[in-house]
């Protein structure tokens, strides 16, 4: 299946149009724990916002819903320090506060 897996190519945090690879990732158990989420971040997120960092004008924001790992100050701590801050959703209102549920 892995093989079939075409790229993502688009710009993000990057001037120039980049092609990455797909990546995916789970626990023993086939879900997203806190061990995982941090992996997502920090090798599949940040990779496409290379210029990020904790200056103005260059810091990400990334939504995620209210799942496991969310609220791990490690992980947390990371990401502001890379110029990423985590913004959480409320848990049980995904269908209500998510952009693409509304469109």
């Amino acid at each position: 299946m892995v093989r079939f897996m075409k790229n993502l190519v688009g710009k993000f945090g990057c001037k120039k149009e980049k092609s990455w690879p797909c990546t995916f990732g789970m626990n023993a158990k086939g879900g997203m724990d806190d061990c995982e989420f941090e992996k997502y971040n920090l090798n599949s997120l940040i990779p496409l916002y290379p210029d990020a960092k904790d200056v103005a004008g260059f810091r990400v924001m990334i939504k995620a819903d209210s799942g496991p790992g969310r609220n791990a100050t490690s992980l947390l701590t990371k990401l502001q320090m890379l110029g990423f801050t985590l913004y959480p959703g409320v848990p049980n209102i995904t269908s209500v506060t998510q952009e693409t549920n509304q469109n």
